[in-house]
């Protein structure tokens, strides 16, 4: 993919600029590089699609202002985006998921690493996501009165830990 330029330089505004500068200096470009006014002229067609896209990033404050912050990068892409290319999805040799030197083999520490990364574990099996814990049963007796209006009751669990279970209005016996 091609290296996207600086919008502000492609516009030749500073970083400062009103948009009504940003504005002026995308219709002085735009006028100069469209493709109507450069028939067959490739250069001037791929300098003119820059020009839109940095006016684009630059005119909406928005986007401006993730651009300034370097949450998204010159094409308006969020940056993480780019980590996940460049990590996961590029597979360069000797990255984190890269396989082997047998084409489209991977090595059973990369997927054990994958299935521990899926499953919220570590290399060793070690859980490192709280799990959920099991389920409690109560018998809880609601009187009609609760079961047509509905209800809220504060049990305690046995371990001391307050409940509060929701009767909701026409609740039926069972």
């Amino acid at each position: 993919m091609q290296a996207v330029d600086d919008p502000y330089s492609v516009l030749g505004v500073e970083r400062n600029a009103s948009n009504e500068e940003i504005r002026r200096a995308y219709s002085q470009l735009a006028k100069r590089y469209h493709p109507d006014l450069n028939p067959g002229k490739a250069v001037a067609a791929e300098r003119f699609k820059a020009i839109a896209a940095a006016y684009d990033l630059l005119f909406d404050a928005k986007k401006r202002a993730s651009y300034d912050r370097g949450e998204i990068d010159a094409a308006g892409r969020d940056r993480a985006q780019d980590v996940y290319e460049r990590d996961v999805a590029g597979r360069r040799a000797g990255g984190k998921y890269a396989a082997d030197d047998r084409k489209g083999v991977f090595r059973a520490e990369d997927l054990s690493e994958l299935l521990a990364e899926i499953l919220g574990s570590d290399r060793d099996g070690r859980h490192q996501a709280e799990v959920r814990g099991s389920d409690v049963h109560y018998r809880l007796h609601a009187g009609f009165l609760d079961a047509v209006n509905g209800a809220r009751h504060r049990p305690r669990a046995p371990d001391g830990t307050p409940l509060v279970i929701a009767i909701p209005p026409g609740t039926e016996d069972g």
